[in-house]
């Protein structure tokens, strides 16, 4: 006689997501619950009287959060985040490693394995599609293509960024960044900032920033930041006492939160991406629309940034 367990691993779905199908004790999206039913119907899968009442007791929603690195700054702040949301509703909470490989055999395992996932870290594409499909999954690195997402808001970040700088005595500023990303770009391209594209090489672009008298420097990320504050040391230039570098990203490594910052905290991100999770479960909102999320940045001190004299 097939068993619950059996119509989940059939449907490719967890057995707390085939137990609210049946218990009808939280809604579950069409297409989940379709598949479940379908899977049940082909199974000959017929809840009995003692198995209902136990269902109507179903377990709660697990979220899982996609971990593959948690000694960076960005990634446990995510996790804490996506905790404290989970504990107010009691949810449970798991953590996974991305599959190495793009197979949809490792997609299906993984959806198995919670009812929704937050993307704390990078996932190959045909994993993320496969999985999408299957689940709401909401990221929070990157731009994927066709998902929810959750990140800082661009250009609040840049604006209070620069009236940071400006209101600590500099009149020089600039952005440094990738060419590629956009959004910091346009932001500040709109905030009247000089752009200057790091994809061309740090030694020149440091240059450039001195040649112009900058004094201020938005870099992209923590990586940005970190090779220019190399570049200028190289050229004699301290940080920050002749040059000031803001971090535009969340910390990314382990020592990298001594930067200074204008960025969303990872835990509000991580806090936010497990609500948008919890609407979807909750079929509050189409998940398959794109929404994007942005946070207001917060300005984070650290020993990057000086007051000109």
């Amino acid at each position: 006689m097939a068993t619950l367990k059996d119509v989940a691993r059939a449907a490719g779905v967890s057995v707390a997501t085939a137990s609210r199908v049946f218990s009808r004790a939280n809604p579950v999206r069409k297409p989940t619950r379709d598949l479940v039913l379908r899977a049940a119907s082909a199974l000959g899968y017929r809840p009995n009287r003692a198995a209902r009442e136990l269902v109507t007791r179903a377990p709660a929603a697990t979220i899982g959060v996609l971990l593959d690195d948690l000694d960076t700054p960005h990634q446990r702040g995510i996790l804490a985040g996506a905790l404290r949301r989970a504990a107010r509703s009691a949810l449970r909470l798991t953590v996974a490693q991305p599959p190495t490989g793009g197979s949809p055999e490792k997609a299906q395992a993984l959806a198995r394995s919670a009812d929704g996932f937050v993307l704390a870290c990078a996932l190959e594409e045909p994993v993320v599609s496969r999985l999408a499909r299957d689940i709401p999954v909401v990221a929070t690195v990157g731009s994927v293509q066709g998902l929810p997402a959750v990140t800082t808001n661009e250009r609040s970040a840049i604006r209070r960024a620069q009236t940071h700088l400006l209101g600590s005595g500099h009149r020089r500023l600039a952005y440094a960044g990738p060419r590629s990303a956009v959004a910091h770009w346009r932001a500040a391209e709109r905030a009247d900032l000089a752009s200057f594209d790091t994809s061309e090489g740090l030694e020149a672009v440091a240059r450039k920033i001195l040649d112009a008298g900058v004094t201020g420097i938005l870099a992209r990320d923590d990586e940005e930041a970190r090779a220019l504050r190399v570049a200028f040391s190289e050229k004699g230039i301290g940080v920050p006492n002749e040059m000031s570098l803001l971090s535009l990203g969340t910390p990314s490594e382990r020592g990298s939160a001594a930067f200074s910052r204008v960025s969303a905290p990872p835990s509000k991100i991580g806090e936010t991406a497990a609500e948008l999770l919890l609407l979807a479960l909750r079929g509050g909102h189409e998940t398959r629309s794109v929404r994007t999320v942005r946070i207001e940045p917060e300005l984070q001190p650290g020993s990057t940034m000086a007051a000109r004299p």
